[in-house]
């Protein structure tokens, strides 16, 4: 299946990831993106590395950056256990609560917190959590990440900006 067409990265020794032929990428990748967490623990069974970064896509997003971004709590728990990072940085610097945020699923935000994220960690163009929360009009998570330590002092005027656009100008004010 899925651990025959998986090959060694050839790009950074120092770091243990993979890159998987097209069509074992698309199975993987549509059974993180479905919630398929059998086939998930099937892969990783049989020695799938839990780091494996898609290709496909371009952005070097890895199995718990598209966990967390459709909100797969149960996912996101065992790749965790499995060895991926919390703190996993796709190619524009994303981390896996990025993806959380911006998906708006707060059980997944709480447990990425629970399991060392950082709430205050910034991509590659500075955007927090705390942006995406309040660009996205996520009340609830930019209530929790602001609980949780975010930084809303705004030396860019980042968060006043997505502020202005959602409902949670209460909180922020």
């Amino acid at each position: 299946m899925i651990d025959s067409m998986e090959k060694e990265s050839s790009v950074d020794k120092s770091v243990r990831t993979t890159t998987l032929g097209l069509e074992a990428e698309y199975m993987l990748f549509k059974a993180i993106r479905e919630g398929d967490i059998s086939f998930l623990v099937d892969y990783i069974d049989q020695g799938g590395d839990v780091n494996v970064t898609s290709f496909a896509s371009g952005d070097g997003a890895q199995l718990i950056h598209r966990a967390a971004e459709y909100g797969h709590v149960a996912m996101i728990e065992l790749l965790l256990e499995r060895g991926a990072s919390v703190e996993a940085q796709d190619r524009y610097g994303r981390r896996p609560i990025h993806f959380a945020v911006g998906g708006g699923h707060v059980e997944s935000v709480a447990l990425l917190f629970k399991k060392g994220a950082d709430v205050c960690v910034r991509n590659n163009v500075y955007e927090e959590p705390i942006h995406l929360a309040a660009a996205g009009g996520h009340v609830d998570i930019f209530t929790l990440l602001v609980e949780w330590g975010a930084d809303i002092s705004d030396p860019f005027g980042l968060v006043a900006k997505a502020v202005e656009s959602s409902h949670c100008a209460e909180i922020y004010i």
